[in-house]
């Protein structure tokens, strides 16, 4: 499967950032799923912080890579939407 990989988050393991610190808007996040979707693609998003990863979801991306700080809220909005 070809996929466009983005983020949501921060990354980690470093002493200048915050994983759970989001990177882009709900907003941003759907114009790249709608820009891939026109090219056949799907959209996974790296995202530690519940926020940035609820955005993602929100804006359609088939995969949230790591969520190591996701609420039970944003877990379960992912089941509904079939979000990995």
């Amino acid at each position: 499967m070809d996929v466009i990989k983005t983020r949501g988050t921060e990354r980690a393991g470093r002493p200048d950032t915050d994983p759970r610190e989001q990177v882009y808007t709900r907003e941003q996040l759907a114009i790249v799923v709608d820009e891939a979707a026109k090219h056949g693609l799907t959209v996974m998003v790296h995202a530690h912080g519940d926020e940035g990863a609820r955005a993602a979801v929100e804006a359609g991306a088939r995969s949230i890579e790591h969520g190591t700080y996701l609420s039970e809220e944003t877990l379960g909005l992912m089941k509904e939407r079939g979000t990995w």
